[in-house]
């Protein structure tokens, strides 16, 4: 279903106002902190985490590229970026995150790729994206609990919950993707409950079993025949992870005086184990509720509670927010995301 702009618009705005009200309170209770600090440096110190933040861009537009072509299809580097931005945009417009992966793949419909195609590699890349998240995070449990001080029992089980959740949604994901045929023996048996008889008459299991069928065929030969190329677009997806975190790194740097190659890695492993807890928070893209962890936890890795804030009100502003206007004025403009489909023919 496509949504309104009204409803994209309110998803906005509510996305901004709470992120902001959020910013806005711990603003009022961090003890020295004032937008005077933000003065203190020239204006082109700004432009530097935007501009980190597009090679994300970039980079994962390469990654789809490479794998569309494997597959045999031709995609444009616009649309690839286009591609990117529809996973951003409508990740951080729906509640617990989980509008940008079902988009991206109605988006690749949309310029050609067949949807049994679209979706194994929307969903081969979110789980490779899982399992770099999980193994930063596992590596970095540890050096974030005992960073805390006053709240450490209270985000120990905060954080060992959101690591365990993710964990179990990762498997059921990998066992679903691995083993498809389960969901049309569920269907079929569903189709003898009262109620549900409509799914036999609609011939709704038999299409759903043809579809999955081609969509395993993809994957198979995705990840056997392909390997090489798999192992190349996971390890530039652990670049591209390095370049969505390196603008909080930056800002952190600057406004509290972090840096060095261990405080890099230690404050992306933390992030992305952080964002293992925000993103079940039911609001557009977590918002407020990134903005109150990562300071909580930020604060007590740095010592500094009024830099940390600066720090994350200007990396929020310039991935987040900024990205935000950037990434949906593409997508309803020139986007063609909802637009007429066009047919892509696989190469020879």
């Amino acid at each position: 279903m496509r949504p309104t702009k009204k409803s994209i618009l309110f998803y906005f705005i509510l996305s901004v106002f709470v992120g902001v009200g959020v910013l806005a309170i711990m603003g009022k209770f961090v003890k020295n902190f004032n937008l005077g600090l933000f003065a203190s440096f020239h204006f082109s110190y700004y432009l530097v985490p935007v501009v980190l933040f597009f090679f994300v861009y970039i980079i994962d537009a390469l990654r789809l590229m490479i794998v569309t072509h494997q597959l045999g299809f031709k995609v444009g580097f616009f649309d690839a970026v286009v591609n990117n931005m529809v996973g951003f945009f409508f990740t951080s417009m729906t509640p617990l995150a989980m509008g940008g992966q079902p988009f991206q793949i109605h988006h690749l419909t949309r310029i050609g790729i067949p949807s049994e195609d679209a979706t194994n590699i929307v969903v081969s890349r979110f789980l490779e994206f899982m399992v770099t998240v999980l193994s930063f995070s596992l590596f970095a449990f540890k050096s974030v609990v005992s960073s805390l001080q006053d709240s450490a029992a209270i985000s120990a089980r905060l954080l060992a919950a959101g690591f365990g959740v993710s964990v179990v949604g990762f498997i059921l994901i990998l066992f679903l993707f691995l083993k498809p045929q389960i969901l049309v023996m569920l269907l079929r048996w569903a189709s003898r409950l009262p109620g549900f008889s409509v799914l036999k008459k609609k011939d709704v299991i038999e299409g759903l079993d043809r579809w999955i069928r081609r969509m395993k065929q993809s994957a198979k030969f995705l990840w056997q025949n392909r390997l090489p190329f798999m192992l190349l677009d996971t390890g530039l997806g652990v670049l591209s992870l390095c370049f969505m975190f390196s603008p909080l790194y930056y800002s952190l740097n600057i406004f509290t005086g972090v840096e060095g190659v261990s405080s890099f890695l230690r404050i992306l492993a933390t992030a992305l184990l952080l964002n293992l807890v925000v993103f079940y928070l039911p609001t557009p893209g977590a918002s407020g509720g990134t903005e109150a962890v990562y300071q909580l936890v930020f604060a007590d890795m740095t010592g500094n509670a009024s830099g940390t804030l600066a720090a994350i009100v200007l990396w929020r502003f310039s991935t987040f927010y900024l990205q935000l206007g950037v990434t949906g004025l593409v997508i309803f403009t020139v986007g063609n995301v909802f637009g007429p489909a066009t047919v892509r023919r696989r190469a020879k």
